[in-house]
C-alpha cells in the first residue's frame, strides 16, 4: 500500500522558490569565475609585471600574477558549484514530489540540472584539483629557477584548460537553461504526482 504524499501550495511554492535560489547562486557562481579570468589576465598582460619571487628568465610574469588572483575565485566557483549542485538535484527531487510537471517540462529541468551537476562533480572533484597541483607546482619550479619542471608542469595546466573552458560554458548554459524552464513549468500542488496520474487515469 502506496503512501499518500498530500501537500499543499505553499509548499510547493516554497520548493520551486527554493530551488530557484540554488540555480541562481549556481550561476553566479560560474559568472563570477569568468569574470574574474576576464578582468586579471587581460589587465596583468597590459601591467607586463616583473614578479621578484621569479626568476627573470622564466617568461610570462603577467600571467602568473594573473593566476595568483584568478586561482582563489576559481576556487571559491568550484566549491559554491558543488554546493548549489547539490541543492538544485535536492530541490527539484522534492519538487518533483510534491508536484506534477506539465508536459515535458520536468524530463527538461531534470537534464540540465543532471547534466550540468555532473560537469561540476566532475569539475570540482577531478578536473580543478589536478590543474590546481599543476599550476603550484609550475610556480614552485618558476621560483627555483627550474625552467624545465616548470615548462612541464605549465603543458599539462595548459592542456587541461580547454576542458574546464568548456565545463565552464556549457555548465553557465545548462543552468540558464534549468532557470528558464523553471519560470516556465506549472506545478499541480496538493497531491503528488502519483496521485494526479491515478486520478487523471494515466499510465
Amino acid at each position: 500500500m502506496g503512501t499518500r504524499f498530500d501537500t499543499t501550495p505553499a509548499a510547493v511554492r516554497w520548493s520551486e522558490a527554493m530551488h530557484a535560489m540554488a540555480l541562481a547562486m549556481w550561476l553566479a557562481a560560474l559568472a563570477g569565475a569568468g569574470l574574474a579570468a576576464a578582468i586579471a589576465f587581460p589587465a596583468m598582460k597590459s601591467l607586463q609585471p616583473s614578479l621578484p619571487d621569479f626568476p627573470g628568465a622564466v617568461p610570462d610574469h603577467w600571467m602568473i600574477a594573473g593566476g595568483h588572483i584568478g586561482r582563489p575565485a576559481f576556487m571559491i566557483a568550484d566549491r559554491a558549484s558543488l554546493l548549489a549542485a547539490a541543492l538544485a538535484v535536492i530541490t527539484l527531487a522534492i519538487v518533483t514530489r510534491l508536484g506534477r510537471v506539465h508536459g515535458a517540462w520536468l524530463a527538461v529541468r531534470w537534464a540540465c540540472v543532471g547534466i550540468a551537476a555532473s560537469l561540476a562533480v566532475f569539475n570540482g572533484l577531478f578536473l580543478a584539483p589536478r590543474m590546481d597541483d599543476h599550476l603550484v607546482a609550475y610556480w614552485e619550479a618558476a621560483k627555483q629557477g627550474d625552467l624545465e619542471r616548470a615548462a612541464r608542469d605549465r603543458a599539462l595546466f595548459t592542456a587541461d584548460h580547454p576542458t574546464a573552458s568548456r565545463i565552464l560554458g556549457i555548465s553557465a548554459v545548462l543552468v540558464l537553461g534549468g532557470i528558464g524552464t523553471t519560470a516556465g513549468s506549472r506545478t499541480v500542488p496538493g497531491r503528488s504526482a502519483a496521485a494526479v496520474r491515478d486520478a487523471s487515469g494515466e499510465s
